[in-house]
């Protein structure tokens, strides 16, 4: 069954790409992101809707803890959306001047690499040595790929 949603998961992270240069033959960066989160926004509206409608207890539970979130989680959802908008900015740009098959490499790979300096330094993740090679080997890979 893992294997499954891994799949799952691995073609939800792929196909978009190729969607998204696809699109830049004809929208801008901006009208891309638009409309990619006012479609996005349908779909979570229509969740939220049935969940009010049908689910009012939980509906309930979610409406308390929005109202009591602590005002340093309310700047980390801005900082997220604020970081979003600037990658996707950049990644669609990138995606529009370059090959899909070099950005999205360079991509995952040095999110690798911050998802792991940032996890050690942040949260305090360990850091063995396999890890080093790993990450070294990906570094080697950026570098052959490009």
């Amino acid at each position: 069954m893992d294997i499954i949603l891994y799949l799952l998961s691995a073609l939800g992270w792929t196909l978009p790409f190729f969607l998204y240069k696809n699109l830049t033959d004809y929208l801008t960066n901006i009208d891309i992101i638009i409309v990619s989160h006012l479609t996005w926004h349908i779909f979570i509206l229509s969740f939220i809707s049935y969940i009010l409608l049908f689910k009012n207890k939980n509906a309930g539970k979610f409406i308390t803890k929005i109202k009591n979130l602590p005002s340093k989680y309310v700047f980390r959802i801005f900082l997220i959306v604020i970081v979003g908008i600037v990658s996707q900015l950049s990644y669609i740009h990138l995606l529009k001047t370059k090959d899909v098959s070099v950005v999205i490499p360079n991509i995952r790979a040095l999110s690798t690499i911050l998802i792991a300096g940032l996890g050690y330094f942040l949260f305090k993740d360990n850091i063995t040595f396999l890890k080093i090679i790993g990450l070294t080997l990906i570094l080697v890979g950026v570098y052959l790929v490009n």
